[in-house]
């Protein structure tokens, strides 16, 4: 059976990282395979899956190429395919060592679903970075777990730091203070110091990829797997050792394994270690992947200036933009843009409607201060948008209608918002300048480029999947006062084509 799994609230909001360095390892992925003694509880499994999604938006990514050059993770809130069989022939789990490292033989293969990290090499939107396999030997009870991660995700670390989070969670612990970083620092040719290249050996001496793979083979023939096991409690008796603060744990394990084997293994004095080069992999930006300062909440403004149109032919994203004031009598009001998704693939991709006049109760505008208001997305904040839990308005005409060009978006937004400046209200979420610290983030490249206001509000649209149980709160949408009559709307109402490919929508 193949199930997908799809964050339980959309984060990635489709932001864009671009790789470089060392982060465009493309071709190597990370699996592991763990196998449990009992039962798994596999709806439980889901959603600790689904739940830590969230927090790391870029596992849901799908890595681009933009002109032939540059490779970007664009966090699109994808599905990660889940594989589940049974298996039925073998008696028990076939491997005896507690660590397995299998770079030849393949006997883990069985167990895996592999990322096909080769289509990664020209792009591939519809390849996922993260896959799951899990497996039930029928006869001896026990479940296998199998993971795939592409490289570009991240190194061992990252890998590691995402597996735990997911134990945790599954396992209805705490989850750990440490939270995914995704900012890479692109350097710049002139900040390059060459001057301690010779002591990396690692890159002074590097292989190719061929020489790289014929050493790891020879290896495994003329080499025995040698796995070590530290407990807390050991780990801190190490630390308590060494008065130098400024050595890190890892440091300390390393000397000491070294140690180990210059007194009990090597006999001979040309074999005895003497230096070590210990290599730290630092890119300088530790920024949280859990969008800090982008808050879901209600925006109540007045339109001073429409933007209109802004479309790039790179990479097919176009967005409608507006700028209001908080309120056009105070002298005091902060400034917002207002950036709507109306495409963000070369063709058209976003869904819209318009209802006017809209009518429902359920919103009381005339009750909505002017100003940002923050809202909890959950249930409990009667505001929070859901239009699947807590229906405005007939979501089919929404998610069956076919997907406009951002130029047809634009006309309609144009006849109300082109020539007057109405009172708007607009759900979505806030960014600013204090906590949105992504360079490549849409509204502060319009801050730095074309001096527009440090803050603003986007995902103005719907934030779940139709069909999947997204626990969202936190849909998007725009509504204009007409003739800034009270309680007179226009709503607006959109979504991305790919929210509505379930198969919910053929029933």
């Amino acid at each position: 059976m193949k199930t997908e799994i799809f964050p339980s609230s959309f984060t990635g909001g489709n932001r864009r990282i671009e790789l470089t360095g060392t982060d465009l390892w493309i071709t190597p992925r990370i699996d592991n395979v763990f196998v449990y003694p009992g039962d798994l509880d596999l709806n439980r499994l889901k959603d600790a899956l689904s739940h830590i999604l969230a927090l790391w938006p870029l596992v849901c990514g799908r890595l681009l190429l933009h002109d032939e050059e540059h490779y970007i993770i664009e966090m699109s809130d994808k599905a990660v395919p889940v594989t589940i069989l049974d298996n039925t022939e073998l008696i028990q789990w076939p491997l005896n060592s507690n660590v397995v490292r299998d770079n030849v033989e393949g006997q883990l293969q069985p167990f895996l679903d592999e990322v096909q990290t080769t289509k990664l090499w020209h792009g591939c939107p519809n390849e996922p970075l993260f896959r799951v396999k899990i497996t039930r030997l029928i006869r001896s009870g026990q479940w296998v777990l199998g993971t795939s991660w592409a490289h570009v995700l991240g190194d061992a670390c990252a890998c590691l730091n995402f597996l735990h989070t997911f134990s945790c969670s599954y396992q209805q612990m705490e989850l750990p203070a440490l939270l995914p970083s995704f900012e890479r620092r692109l350097w710049s040719k002139n900040e390059v110091d060459r001057s301690l290249l010779p002591t990396m050996r690692h890159l002074f001496d590097a292989l190719s990829t061929e020489q790289i793979q014929e050493k790891m083979m020879i290896e495994q023939e003329t080499h025995v797997q040698l796995n070590i096991h530290f407990s807390g409690e050991q780990i801190t008796r190490l630390r308590t050792l060494v008065d130098d603060s400024t050595l890190t744990i890892h440091d300390i394990m390393i000397a000491y394994i070294i140690l180990t084997l210059n007194v009990s293994c090597f006999k001979k004095d040309e074999m005895i270690i003497r230096h070590t080069n210990i290599i730290v992999n630092y890119r300088g930006v530790s920024d949280s992947i859990a969008t800090p300062g982008k808050i879901y909440g209600v925006l109540r403004a007045c339109v001073i200036a429409d933007n209109g149109e802004s479309h790039s032919h790179k990479t097919g994203e176009s967005h409608y933009n507006l700028l209001s004031v908080e309120n056009g009598q105070s002298q005091t009001s902060e400034e917002y843009q207002i950036n709507i998704d109306i495409q963000s693939l070369q063709s058209a991709n976003v869904k819209c409607i318009s209802i006017d006049p809209f009518i429902n109760s359920s919103i009381p505008f005339s009750r909505i201060a002017f100003g940002f208001t923050p809202l909890e997305s959950n249930e409990g904040d009667t505001l929070a948008l859901d239009f699947i839990r807590r229906p405005l308005f007939d979501l089919n005409l929404l998610v069956k209608s076919e997907a406009l060009t951002a130029d047809q978006i634009a006309e309609k937004l144009d006849v109300y918002l082109k020539y007057d400046k109405p009172n708007v209200i607009i759900f979505g979420t806030k960014y600013d300048d204090q906590h949105t610290l992504e360079d490549n983030h849409y509204g502060m490249q319009r801050t730095i480029k074309e001096n527009k206001p440090p803050r603003g509000i986007d995902d103005i649209h719907m934030n779940q999947i139709v069909g999947k149980d997204g626990h969202a709160y936190q849909d998007g949408a725009l509504f204009i006062q007409k003739d800034n009559q009270d309680n007179t709307y226009v709503a607006f109402f959109f979504c991305f084509d790919s929210q509505c490919t379930t198969e919910e929508l053929s029933k």
